[in-house]
């Protein structure tokens, strides 16, 4: 199990970060700030710039902080000195909250006389709008002691408390927003409560989500063990849910969870997650199996649900454009004037050539295809299928997806092992195929095609990974063209290379 509990503390605990002798009016300032400390097993070393601390003097639980210093890098420095109107003491004690985030004093929910509470920033995920919140580590610093003589006031923070207290790193997701929920005995945060004597969480729900947070390991989310589950035996069980709706979970029966106060660290390897949806994933998209072992994509490459129609590609390219001709086309080497390029293109194609029909004909286009010499001798590259590197499925989705072959389209046209019809899906036209083999099916929407910058609408063209069997200037293409006089709205044909085309991706 890909599982590990990290015990880097901070490796330079205790060390003070000294803040410039500053003022404000006529207050200077001479504090500094330990990173921290061992007792808190913090896994963060280290302040980075922007870190920010916020300070009440003498237990006071205003909304406002009486001073905020942020990390510049190699110091720390107050931002425009004390609050109006706070006069500190000849001596006392402080409040401190550190925070990895910025404007900390802007998320103010509400204000008593006993406390005022500062709500997390909430967030979204994909179409989920509620109880997504987005907050990283939550450490505050209580009881520390301060001086206030001649103007100058003089403390040290060192008495660190981690309040995100378990923390959860998983390594090797695909690129994309994700945010996590747990199950007992972790909670999410919703935000701190300040009063006159400490600082804690509070809202704390497990069915709440937390946004990931990028680290230098990975994407980290961060919780709070309930303390009547700590220092004891129970099931760490977390699930993680994309933008695109698909959740995975990771469950391990018998995990530890330390003692109240005790900052633990869990790194995550994303293939140890089990997809909720019947495991039918692949790099953190969705499949169905339409029978004959090969793993069809619900959906197309830049879509977010299978109803959409995605990005559109020119064949061989791996990232959309506005314009699609053979000028912007990638494997064409661009003649000298844009009169050639636009009379002649496709000759002058750079990679994906074969011996075809130019070979075989009386006269020869004008100009020769430069994959012939002028006595007709074939100079090309012979390769008539998409290589991994300019597969479009491959470059945006990872893991084994790739364009489907003409092999692949066949067999779901062939007549004894799909049926098709035009159909909706979310009110939008398409085609629905369904295996006569084990009743799955998958959804192909009317994603149109491109040339130049206009857009053509109300039929389906999907990219093949094979070259055209005659000219390499063309290659296959899966067709849904609802408008056919013949009624045969479904089949496979040819198409330009530069032309954009949506691309459904499968894997073996």
């Amino acid at each position: 199990m890909a599982l590990a509990l990290l015990s880097a503390f901070a490796l330079f605990s205790c060390q003070k970060e000294k803040t410039p002798e500053s003022s404000s009016g006529t207050i200077k300032f001479q504090i500094t700030v330990a990173d921290l400390a061992t007792s808190t097993k913090a896994t963060k070393t280290g302040w980075y710039t922007g870190d920010k601390v916020n300070i009440w003097l003498d237990g006071s639980f205003q909304k406002t902080p009486d001073l905020v210093m942020t990390y510049d890098g190699s110091s720390w420095v107050a931002d425009g000195g004390l609050r109006s109107g706070c006069t500190p003491a000849a001596s006392g004690t402080m409040k401190v909250i550190f925070e990895s985030y910025n404007d900390f004093s802007k998320f103010v929910g509400s204000q008593s006389s006993t406390y005022t509470w500062f709500p997390f920033p909430t967030g979204t995920i994909g179409t989920r709008t509620s109880n997504v919140f987005n907050h990283r580590l939550v450490a505050y610093s209580y009881p520390d002691e301060y001086t206030y003589s001649g103007g100058t006031l003089t403390a040290h923070i060192e008495n660190w408390k981690v309040l995100t207290d378990f923390q959860v790193v998983v390594a090797g997701l695909p690129e994309g927003s994700y945010a996590m929920t747990p199950s007992n005995p972790l909670r999410v945060p919703r935000g701190i409560q300040v009063a006159a004597d400490r600082v804690y969480l509070a809202g704390n729900d497990a069915s709440y989500y937390a946004l990931g947070q990028p680290n230098e390991d990975g994407l980290a989310f961060y919780f709070i063990v309930d303390p009547s589950w700590t220092g004891e035996k129970s099931t760490l069980s977390v699930t993680l849910v994309d933008a695109k709706g698909h959740s995975f979970t990771f469950t391990k029966t018998d995990f530890f969870f330390g003692a109240s106060g005790t900052y633990q660290a869990v790194k995550l390897a994303f293939d140890k997650f089990k997809g909720v949806n019947g495991d039918n994933l692949i790099n953190g998209n969705e499949y169905v199996d339409m029978g004959n072992g090969h793993k069809w994509a619900t959906m197309n490459v830049g879509a977010a649900s299978p109803s959409a129609s995605g990005d559109l590609f020119a064949w061989g390219e791996t990232e959309p454009k506005s314009t699609y001709t053979w000028g912007s086309y990638k494997w064409v080497d661009i003649p000298a004037t844009e009169t050639e390029v636009e009379a002649h293109g496709k000759s002058y194609i750079s990679k994906y050539t074969f011996k075809d029909r130019t070979f075989s004909l009386t006269t020869l286009p004008t100009p020769i295809p430069v994959w012939y010499d002028n006595e007709r001798n074939f100079i090309g590259d012979g390769i008539k299928v998409l290589l991994p590197e300019d597969d479009a499925a491959r470059a945006n989705w990872g893991g084994t997806w790739r364009v489907p072959t003409k092999e692949d389209w066949q067999w779901l046209l062939n007549k004894d092992n799909c049926s098709w019809a035009l159909g909706k899906k979310d009110n939008v036209d398409g085609a629905i195929v369904t295996s006569l083999i084990n009743g799955n099916s998958i959804f192909f929407p009317l994603a149109g095609w491109q040339q130049g910058s206009a857009v053509h609408t109300g039929d389906g063209s999907y990219w093949i990974a094979d070259l055209d069997a005659n000219m390499s200037w063309n290659a296959w293409t899966g067709m849904i063209y609802p408008q056919s006089p013949s009624g045969n709205y479904f089949y496979t044909g040819s198409a330009y290379r530069y032309y954009g085309h949506a691309i459904r991706p499968v894997s073996d």
